[in-house]
């Protein structure tokens, strides 16, 4: 059965539904889990939180129900990016690891087009927070003085992932903010699909190293 949308109010006010998912023994084996933050793309914005489970992790979670992590899902409203909601998404963070025995060693954000963009501009803004930042198709976040943020980021561990033949968001979003970490002294990982186009969080997102990188 899928997952029911939850509702996460932030000290602002604002508020985000979101999808969770949490392994079997959660509730049984008391640990701290390894926790995933997954944002979607501009495509899944709207009224309806089901939309969350229509690409990438959280699509696929539904046949993982062993997964062994916490995965917080959150669902964009309306017209608006995640660049409005980074406060909610980080209090959202705060929150799971203190009430749902997040480890906070083993937070990890992600983040596919839009979700990307904002996977570069949480680990851009707070690289403490994160043990790793893995955007796929990622837009740049469309702010000046972004690659003025990226020194904190360059010490943290990024994969990224695009498709060469991206006709939505071109391949050189990835190559710039993959280029300014290296020229910072960062070891960003990066994995290109030639043949693909801008649907790279469908190989990215089935690939069994990402799902056990998100656990180490």
């Amino acid at each position: 059965m899928p997952p029911r949308p939850l509702t996460f109010r932030a000290s602002d006010g604002s508020a985000l539904s979101y999808m969770l998912h949490l392994p079997p023994e959660h509730g049984t084996v008391h640990k701290r889990w390894p926790l995933v933050l997954f944002l979607h793309g501009a495509g899944e914005r709207g009224d309806d939180p089901a939309r969350v489970l229509r690409h990438g992790l959280p699509k696929n979670l539904l046949a993982m129900p062993d997964y062994p992590a916490i995965v917080l899902s959150p669902h964009c409203p309306g017209q608006s990016t995640w660049l409005d909601h980074v406060l909610a998404l980080l209090e959202l963070l705060a929150e799971a690891e203190s009430g749902l025995h997040g480890d906070a060693d083993r937070v990890h954000v992600t983040g596919m087009s839009m979700g990307g963009m904002g996977a570069w501009m949480l680990g851009a803004l707070a690289p403490e927070r994160f043990a790793s930042v893995v955007p796929v198709c990622a837009l740049v976040p469309p702010f000046d003085g972004f690659f003025d943020l990226l020194e904190g980021l360059s010490s943290r561990r990024v994969w990224a992932f695009h498709g060469v033949e991206d006709p939505v968001v071109p391949v050189a979003h990835t190559l710039a903010v993959v280029d300014a970490l290296k020229r910072l002294g960062g070891r960003p990982r990066l994995t290109l699909y030639p043949d693909v186009g801008h649907r790279s969080w469908a190989p990215a997102y089935a690939d069994p190293e990402l799902l056990r990188w998100f656990l180490a």
